[in-house]
């Protein structure tokens, strides 16, 4: 059985859950208390790719010696990320077209162009950014893993990328029809990020060095934070998310090694404990998809259900949901292997 980084799945179902809690929140901007968790919960994305970071490190971190290998993983890879979003929007759309009073389309468009798009990754469907995100960063790390033992390779594309994630914040407006082609250079600071931090696990990394890392990110965020506020420019998260800035990248580093280092205490190593969150680590990717799905139901039958009107009540629906519905799906993939095999 694979060693599973028990840290590491912590961080990724609180990042899905995160995710979930946001998505619904968004639909329940109706007073300050309802803002301020929809807004401070957008560090979540930063923590999948710390994840997804830390892992391939050390699944694959030697793994890359020849051409062919690289292309064999990438082919995998891409399918890995592509398949779960294909799945997702052809089940929404037939959801959409046989059942309209149950499922809005949640953004699906009936259009050609916006389908080619949305399949493509290059428009559409908004949910699609996260996919194409992940396959920008595959593609970059079998390169990252030739710079990182050539430390001098490595330092000139930092500098690279931070200099142009400092544009980003500088700027006083980001240009939204372009993020997609330069997203990845700002979110390759989280993956590096992640590769230095599984190098430094092995060597049994000092707790002082979490506490000033994440005091740093904390220090950039504030001193931004005040300098935007003097500036009458946008405190909002998702405002400095795509592509990302300093602003959002600091706050969100912050709090995804925050919990990360949570993530460490004992308690959570317990075998029930473990159990739950291990699950819904191993089904984030594909419970990306299916809770905008219930989401979307939800949001249509909540109309006529009164228990429904607050977003806690949404958030315990549509999480519960998801993940029976991804309990589900595994059981039947293992029944259907078992058969075959």
């Amino acid at each position: 059985m694979q060693h599973r980084f028990l840290p590491i799945d912590f961080l990724r179902s609180v990042a899905i859950f995160g995710v979930i809690v946001t998505h619904v929140y968004s639909y329940n901007l109706t007073n300050p208390t309802n803002y301020f968790i929809w807004n401070y919960l957008h560090f979540v994305v930063v923590a999948f790719v710390f994840c997804s970071g830390f892992v391939m490190t050390a699944k694959y971190k030697h793994f890359f010696i020849d051409m062919t290998k690289t292309l064999v993983w990438y082919r995998k890879r891409f399918i890995r990320l592509l398949v779960p979003f294909y799945i997702y929007l052809f089940t929404h759309y037939t959801l959409w077209f046989l059942f309209p009073h149950f499922f809005s389309g949640l953004g699906l468009e009936k259009s050609s162009t916006f389908l080619l798009q949305s399949l493509l990754l290059i428009g559409g469907v908004n949910l699609n950014w996260l996919p194409l995100l992940f396959i920008q960063l595959a593609f970059l790390f079998p390169l990252f893993t030739l710079l990182v033992r050539k430390r001098n390779l490595v330092i000139c594309y930092l500098a690279f990328a931070i200099l142009v994630t400092l544009f980003f914040t500088i700027q006083t407006s980001t240009a939204y029809s372009y993020y997609r082609f330069v997203m990845w250079i700002p979110w390759s600071l989280i993956l590096l990020t992640a590769m230095y931090f599984y190098s430094k696990e092995k060597e049994k990394i000092n707790s002082k060095k979490y506490v000033l890392l994440i005091a740093a990110s904390f220090a950039i965020f504030i001193i931004l934070f005040m300098l935007f506020q003097t500036l009458h420019r946008s405190l909002t998260l998702i405002d400095h998310k795509y592509p990302p800035d300093f602003y959002y990248l600091s706050y969100a580093t912050c709090m995804t090694l925050l919990v990360y280092s949570f993530s460490k205490i004992r308690i959570l190593e317990k075998s029930l404990i473990s159990k739950i969150y291990v699950f819904i680590s191993q089904q984030a990717y594909p419970l990306f998809f299916i809770h905008y799905i219930v989401s979307d139901n939800m949001l249509q039958i909540k109309k006529s259900l009164a228990f429904l009107s607050s977003p806690i009540t949404q958030t315990v629906f549509v999480l519960i949901i998801s993940i029976s519905i991804s309990y589900l799906i595994q059981k039947a993939k293992a029944l259907i292997f078992s058969s075959n095999g």
